[in-house]
Formats: structure tokens, C-alpha cells, sequence
């Protein structure tokens, strides 16, 4: 493993700890209790390879570092940034929509920052559709929200190759949760790759599917988000 890597494994164990889960929207999704795909069959798609931002300047927004970890799978860090003081005390401001405006926002300061990883996440195709397993490097104990098997699973969709929609696979569709293998797993996604209520949608709901749009960070911000891995900030 490149030395560079090992080093931000090293402070990513150490955010782990002080950190609320947040990995591509994983607080409010369910997890499953096995993995699926073949990682060994895998293979890395280089295109979802950087930097990605989802964001709601209303809220807060979503920093994902996804990093190849090897020919058939990534390492990912996610960073929370929720909103901040603005110039009156009164009001806050949150992170910008459009990637290329975060290092002027980060540079403002008094930004909260929640950062997590790293978590081994690897593409397979179930059904007609792509789907990212993700699963966390390091166990924490069940007091702190991720246990020994906890996987999750998200319909990777691009659009171009500077975007694309995650949509978190809904746990309890059809008891997914209670599945003790992976085949069993694999049998309900195929069946309902694009079922609406799979990732969350009821039946006879006008409400549209519930994806996480994700776009890419130009390399020219990347000196200035790579500082938000270094530590965890107040």
C-alpha cells in the first residue's frame, strides 16, 4: 500500500472515533446484514474515482473522497459540512451548490465539520442496474451506530462522468434486512432493480424516488477540501 495512503488511513481511524456516521448519506438509511456482489469479480469503475460534493445550501453538504484502493475497489472519507456563521450572528450560511465555490467558502472559517472513513466500497451489477456496496474499514461497537455487519448498499447512476445519483437501497423492502446470504439479497434487488420501493418509495406514492446528486470537485479546490482530512475541526 503507497505510503501516502497508509498516512491517511492513520488519520482516518482517528476521525472514525469522534465522528457521527455520515458516508453518502448514511445517517437515515437502512443497513443490510450481508454484502453483495462478487468483490473479487469487481472491477473499479476509474470514472467515480475524486472528489464529489452533494450539497443543500439550505442545510448542510457531503464531501466524498473516493479513492482507488485497488483494480476493484475504493477507500472512501466522507466529511459533513453543516452550516456556519455568517457576517450577522443571526444568520448562517451553508455550503455552496456549485463545487467549485468551496474553497472560497472554507476559506471564510467557523465551518463544522464531521468527518468519517475509511470505508471499502466496490461496484456489481444486479438486475440490469449498477449498485455500490459499501462496508466500514473499521468496526465500532453497536453503542456507536455501525456494527460487525453492517453493510450498504446504493443504485449508482451517472450522468456524464462529472455527476451522478446514489439512491440508498430501502433495508426493509421485503425484509432485505433479514436476508442471511448474499444470494438471498441479490434475488430481491435483481427482482426490483427498478422498483421505485426498493430505494424507498411507497406504493401509490406520487412522491419521486429519493436519490443523493452528486457533483465532481475540480481539482483546482482539491487543496483546499484535502485540508478538511487532516483533522477534525470544532
Amino acid at each position: 500500500m503507497p505510503v501516502g495512503l497508509k498516512a491517511r488511513l492513520t488519520r482516518a481511524a482517528f476521525l472514525i472515533l469522534v465522528a457521527v456516521p455520515s458516508i453518502i448519506g448514511l445517517q437515515g438509511c437502512d443497513e443490510i446484514s450481508v454484502p453483495i456482489g462478487n468483490l473479487e469479480r469487481s472491477r473499479a469503475d476509474p470514472v467515480l474515482s475524486g472528489v464529489w460534493l452533494a450539497s443543500n445550501p439550505d442545510e448542510s453538504a457531503l464531501l466524498a473522497f473516493i479513492e482507488p484502493y485497488d483494480k476493484r475497489s475504493w477507500l472512501i472519507w466522507a466529511i459533513d459540512l453543516k452550516r456556519k456563521k455568517a457576517d450577522s450572528e443571526d444568520k448562517t450560511v451553508g455550503p455552496p451548490v456549485d463545487p467549485a465555490a468551496l474553497p472560497g467558502w472554507l476559506e471564510q472559517g467557523d465551518e463544522d465539520v464531521e468527518a468519517e472513513g475509511p470505508f471499502k466500497a466496490w461496484l456489481t451489477r444486479v438486475g440490469g442496474e449498477r449498485f455500490l456496496g459499501v462496508e466500514p474499514m473499521l468496526q465500532l461497537d453497536t453503542e456507536n451506530g455501525i456494527g460487525a455487519d453492517d453493510w450498504y448498499v446504493f443504485r449508482i447512476e451517472m450522468r456524464g462522468n462529472d455527476a451522478f445519483d446514489a439512491s440508498p437501497v430501502d433495508a426493509d423492502f421485503q425484509d432485505l434486512d433479514k436476508v442471511t446470504t448474499s444470494r438471498a439479497a441479490e434475488a430481491i434487488i435483481r427482482k426490483n432493480a427498478r422498483n421505485p420501493a426498493l430505494y424507498g418509495v411507497k406504493p401509490d406514492s406520487d412522491d419521486k424516488q429519493e436519490s443523493i446528486p452528486f457533483l465532481r470537485v475540480p481539482q483546482s479546490a482539491y487543496g483546499a477540501v484535502r485540508e478538511l482530512l487532516k483533522a477534525p475541526r470544532d
